[in-house]
């Protein structure tokens, strides 16, 4: 068995948010979510806009505090590791992160062998320009010594992509978060930062939590997957089965919704779509929150939330149409 990187029991999050000047609400972003993540695997979650997986990867970085619910990291909670100055400078640079913006997750005024250096020097680490070569050879920006002197507006949105990996990686972290990590990037650039990471995971034996909405690029890196929707996770399992036998009306609904890749079909194939919006996170409906939405919808939807149920091995789903008796 494979050691449990993050371990994630009832995690909830609520914002506070004033509806006039005497009214409050609470924005349930994510709601009672759990799941273990294991060494070595790519983590992938995904969902619409809104559904609670950027909130999920700020508490795992510990930029965001719970509400409720607890977070452990190799066993240990992350908010006693946080209140401790030592503990968090080494989950700090045990835990890096990939954010979908690199134009802003690089600082402008400074070149590329400073940004490459500044780990080293938070985490009193000795630094050696044979490092940040190495470290730029190893996300294919050769020749390196030609990059290590421009600024993040002289390289294209790929390279500042692969900087931003290269930082992530130069203290030799266990976990790599990414935040939408292709979204901002063109077709065939999207296709290169993959290739890119499946190497880099292989060679270093790294785990990934992959936040995305772009399904087809996940198939060749994803080993789990959760679906959420409205700040709850409705299926989640192995990648495999989940884009192969996916049992949640709203995972098929994202599946459905792939243009297909043969360019002659994708003229002819009219596309399904969900029908309705996401759910006001102030105020999401009763029961099942994707009821309003599902096609397979009857009476019991709207009036008890669903469990979790397994249905196969380590494949959860949370839906009526599994759990009736």
């Amino acid at each position: 068995m494979k050691q449990t990187i993050f371990s994630i029991q009832d995690l909830k999050k609520y914002y506070l948010v004033k509806l006039g000047l005497f009214k409050k609400a609470y924005i349930k972003a994510v709601d009672d979510v759990n799941f273990l993540i294991r060494e070595g695997e790519a983590y992938c979650i995904v969902g619409e806009s809104g559904s609670g997986k950027t909130t999920v990867t700020k508490m795992l970085l510990g930029l965001e505090l719970p509400t409720e619910g607890k977070i452990e990291f190799l066993g240990k909670d992350l908010s006693k590791l946080l209140s401790d100055a030592r503990s968090a400078k080494d989950f700090r640079k045990n835990v890096q992160a990939v954010f979908q913006d690199p134009f802003s997750s690089l600082n402008p005024r400074k070149t590329v062998k400073d940004i490459l250096e500044k780990p080293f020097k938070v985490h009193n680490e000795k630094i050696e320009m044979e490092t940040t070569e190495r470290l730029l050879e190893e996300v294919g920006l050769i020749p390196p010594k030609e990059f290590l002197k421009r600024y993040s507006h002289q390289l294209s949105g790929g390279q500042r992509q692969r900087v931003c990996i290269a930082r992530a990686l130069a203290l030799k972290p266990k976990v790599v978060i990414l935040d939408e990590p292709t979204a901002a990037l063109d077709v065939t650039i999207k296709a290169q930062i993959l290739n890119l990471l499946i190497d880099l995971k292989e060679k270093y034996n790294l785990t990934y939590i992959i936040i995305s909405h772009e399904l087809p690029l996940l198939k060749s890196i994803a080993d789990k997957i959760s679906v959420m929707y409205a700040g709850k996770i409705v299926e989640e399992g192995a990648a495999e089965r989940i884009f192969n036998n996916p049992k949640h009306p709203y995972t098929l609904g994202l599946l459905e919704s792939i243009p297909p890749p043969d360019p002659k079909s994708a003229k002819t194939k009219t596309l399904p779509t969900l029908e309705g919006e996401p759910p006001s996170p102030v105020n999401p409906p009763k029961g099942c929150r994707f009821h309003p939405r599902c096609p397979y919808k009857f009476d019991l939807c709207d009036k008890i939330e669903p469990e979790k149920v397994e249905i196969y091995s380590e494949h959860y789903v949370s839906c009526h149409l599994f759990n009736r008796k």
